[in-house]
């Protein structure tokens, strides 16, 4: 594939077999990895597993005036099933873990056995996980869960 003189590399190409992302919040799924899974065929191939119930983003502006709606994880849920769906991703093939937001480090037993169980199930070929630089906690704790399970 070409784009404007640039040679790009073919996701199909490079990612044959099951594919899972380890995602820590509704929507890094997409921020991530959205372009990639909309060029890959077999949508069927392809899991995601959520870590965080998506109760703490977006936090409120005004903590002391402002606050979570309590069904927040539920909307976020249903806002990545429905872009993944769009993405023709089945919706079976996503899991949420509903882990706490911004606390994944300290459930790092939990979230390690939960992501263990899932890669057993899943037997993936690829793991598409945070950059193990990435500055929030809860996406490090992700990629410190599947590098320990590796």
């Amino acid at each position: 594939m070409k784009i404007s003189g640039a040679s790009c590399i073919d996701p199909s190409a490079v990612f044959r077999g099951v594919i899972l992302l380890a995602v820590p919040h509704m929507d890094d799924e997409m921020l991530a990895c959205g372009g990639t899974i909309a060029l890959l065929p077999q949508k069927d191939r392809i899991h995601a597993v959520y870590a965080t119930d998506g109760m703490k983003a977006p936090a409120p502006v005004m903590p002391w005036r402002d606050s979570i709606s309590p069904d927040l994880g539920d909307v976020r849920r249903k806002e990545s099933q429905a872009a993944m769906g769009s993405l023709g991703v089945p919706e079976e093939n996503l899991e949420f873990l509903g882990l706490p937001e911004g606390r994944l480090a300290k459930n790092g037993r939990r979230l390690i056995a939960a992501l263990k169980e899932t890669m057993r199930r899943v037997n993936p070929t690829h793991l598409l996980i945070p950059f193990r630089y990435d500055r929030h906690a809860d996406h490090l704790a992700v990629n410190r869960a599947v590098m320990t399970i590796c």
